[in-house]
């Protein structure tokens, strides 16, 4: 029988062998038999072409794969991945990385493939590692974007939906509550090629991302890419102007012309509006420009005058005699139009004249528009020597009369006068010495330099060619009766209209 501790000596003689010797050469053995294969195994991985085993290169396994190999697969893989655009949470444009210009460059990535599985390779201490623990390799793609294509593809064009433009913050009047708002402004989504462009370029740098095949880049279309209204509801500017039209665009004068009207609103105020450094303000140039309009057009004083007489003829007053009428007070007028325009309020009043004059009698009576007669006036012609009296319309009555003396140089003024006054009776005066007068009468109504209406019953008979050689101081005579009826139905300032 045998043991297999046992072994024999050199003499012949069988002994026993040590069990820890034992030990030792099965580990030995055992040992070397590992090392002898890991040797083959990393001589099999060195030797070999492709990348070491567990090699990933952006995610993608490359193990065992040539440097060929793993370009194509990574080309594959490149050209599947996808992007998508969304536009306000739709998607928008979308197609693989190819549809948008990109390929690799393939030159450039067998390079970066061979550079790297040389790295793996560098020494036994890297060998080792590598193929113990595994290799993931990560490289920027070397993609080469056609910016034709690229642009054909990311552009207005290419986005379904149509491209609506901004409308601007703007100012609204509502006529009922004469008030101002802002109406906001509403954001279209129009925007300039080339910003999106520079937003998805930016985006798709990097691209080694892409590793995995079917992988999509979602990007969504910035606010910061559309274009901002002009316009927004915050605007400094478009608040002061608001503010400042709501300070009179509620405003508006009535000016009264008798029954006739003329109204400046808003829709004239709104152009007096200046706004210049940040402020808004009531131009007052041209509220006074509008008053020194409004009295060309109804200032009837002091410029000549057309009367349509009672024979039919038409006949010019010079502006000099044409002491009747009305005139603006343009300094005091301007105050009050822009202190109506500031109170913001619904005005109706007339404009301010001069209303008398340094003897505190008034320049006028009434008025129609532009008429200022308004069918209520005295007519006396010199030439016919006869007198008309008018009111409303209506003759009231009509007298021959007695006008001042050619002969002594006492001639009636000619012109038009307001009737300063009515007193009955009363004593009419003049001259001194020797050739002064006082002569009682029963209707005295002066109208201009002591000249006047009254009645004459010391003469005989009126009209003719008297007036020529026994005329009057300048007084126009009238029998009593044309007098009285005259005197009963005149108003202080009724104007005289006295001509040849």
């Amino acid at each position: 029988m045998s043991h297999d501790n046992d072994y024999y000596s050199g003499n012949g003689m069988k002994k026993k062998m040590n069990p820890a010797l034992k030990v030792f050469l099965v580990l030995f053995l055992i040992a070397a038999a590992a090392v002898a294969a890991a040797g083959a195994f990393l001589a099999s991985e060195n030797f070999q072409k492709g990348f070491l085993r567990k090699t990933t290169l952006n995610g993608v396994d490359v193990s065992h794969k040539t440097v060929q190999e793993a370009a194509r697969l990574i080309e594959e893989r490149f050209g599947s991945c996808r992007i998508v655009l969304r536009e306000r949470g739709q998607e928008a444009i979308s197609g693989t990385l190819p549809d948008f210009g990109y390929t690799l460059d393939r030159t450039t990535l067998e390079k970066e493939l061979e550079r790297c599985r040389k790295e793996q390779r560098q020494d036994i201490t890297t060998l080792i590692r590598k193929c113990l623990y595994g290799t993931r390799l990560v490289s920027d793609m070397p993609a080469v974007r056609d910016e034709e294509a690229f642009n054909a593809k990311v552009c207005a064009a290419s986005l379904p939906s149509p491209r609506v433009p901004n409308v601007n913050a703007e100012l609204v009047y509502d006529e009922n509550a004469h008030q101002y708002s802002i109406k906001p402004e509403v954001l279209g989504n129009e925007f300039v090629d080339s910003d999106l462009q520079e937003y998805v370029r930016k985006e798709t740098e990097v691209l080694s991302a892409f590793g995995k095949e079917g992988e999509v880049l979602t990007l969504d279309v910035p606010d910061s890419v559309y274009i901002l209204p002009d316009v927004r509801t915050d605007d400094p500017g478009l608040v002061m102007q608001r503010d400042t039209y709501n300070r009179y665009c509620a405003a508006s004068v009535t000016y009264q012309f008798g029954s006739v009207t003329e109204t400046l609103d808003w829709n004239t105020v709104r152009d007096w509006i200046v706004f210049e450094n940040g402020q808004g303000y009531l131009d007052e140039t041209r509220v006074r420009d509008y008053v020194t309009d409004l009295a060309a057009r109804y200032d009837t004083q002091y410029i000549d005058r057309t009367f349509h007489t009672s024979v039919g003829t038409d006949i010019v007053i010079p502006g000099g005699r044409n002491e009747y009428g009305y005139t603006i007070r343009l300094d005091d007028e301007t105050a009050q139009l822009t202190a109506d325009l500031n109170s913001n309020t619904a005005v109706a009043r007339e404009p301010l004249y001069i209303e008398t004059n340094s003897y505190g009698n008034q320049y006028h009576l009434r008025r129609e528009g532009r008429d200022d007669l308004a069918g209520t006036y005295v007519e006396v012609n010199i030439s016919m020597q006869h007198v008309w009296f008018y009111k409303n319309g209506q003759l009231i009555t009509e007298s021959d009369c007695v006008t001042g003396c050619v002969a002594n140089g006492t001639e009636t003024n000619t012109g038009v006068y307001p009737l300063a006054y009515k007193e009955s009776p009363s004593v009419l005066t003049g001259g001194n010495a020797e050739g002064g007068y006082s002569t009682p009468v029963t209707f005295w109504m002066p109208f201009t330099e002591g000249q006047g209406l009254h009645d004459a019953t010391w003469r005989g008979s009126f009209g003719g060619s008297i007036y020529q050689y026994s005329g009057s101081h300048g007084c126009v005579n009238l029998p009593y009766w044309a007098a009285e009826a005259i005197y009963g139905n005149i108003e202080t300032a009724t104007p005289i209209i006295i001509y040849k």
